[in-house]
């Protein structure tokens, strides 16, 4: 986390106000108070790149549990051409995964 803004006192509660509420609460930023201050804390380009990151790796988790939910009904009606679909579709998102956490990581999902 990074510092992202300070109001230094002596403040008026409209400012107080104004500065956790409009300038950084409603941006997500994170408020802390000090004895001299009050300050808003947000994530730094790293903490966001690697937020995005995991939201990604979970994203693609979710679709792979989902396409083997689906890949058991085609299994079982015998459809093969969904059968390749998912599996397909399957095999991507597996690169996708394995390049987002790394090659060194051996993903069998």
């Amino acid at each position: 986390m990074i510092l992202i803004k300070r109001l230094e006192k002596p403040f008026t509660d409209a400012q107080r106000c104004n500065f956790i509420v409009e300038e950084n609460h409603n941006k997500g930023y994170e408020i802390k108070e000090t004895d001299n201050a009050i300050e808003s804390w947000g994530m730094d380009e790293d903490e966001i790149a690697n937020l995005q990151k995991n939201n990604c790796i979970e994203d693609i988790l979710k679709e792979l549990n989902d396409l083997d939910l689906k890949s058991i009904r085609a299994i079982r009606s015998n459809d093969e051409e969904y059968i390749e679909k998912y599996e397909n579709r399957a095999i991507e998102l597996r690169k996708e995964l394995q390049e987002l956490q790394g090659a060194k990581n051996d993903i069998t999902i």
